[in-house]
């Protein structure tokens, strides 16, 4: 096999890597910007809803 037959096939698989990468990097850009939503609404808020509904979370009270 020549060296020539196996460039097409090389540069095709680059592409694809690529593109998986720039797929991650946007997946990983919205997990990031979800976790700093969640991040922004705090634990009291949390704790606030869980008292609310009457469930009681000890090891989170226990820190505050």
């Amino acid at each position: 096999m020549e060296e020539n037959e196996s460039e097409p096939r090389y540069a095709q698989l680059l592409a694809r890597i690529e593109r998986a990468e720039a797929a991650i990097k946007a997946k990983q850009e919205k997990i990031d910007a979800i976790a700093r939503r969640l991040d922004g609404l705090g634990t009291d808020r949390y704790l606030a809803g869980s008292a609310q509904s009457g469930r009681i979370y000890p090891e989170t009270t226990a820190a505050h």
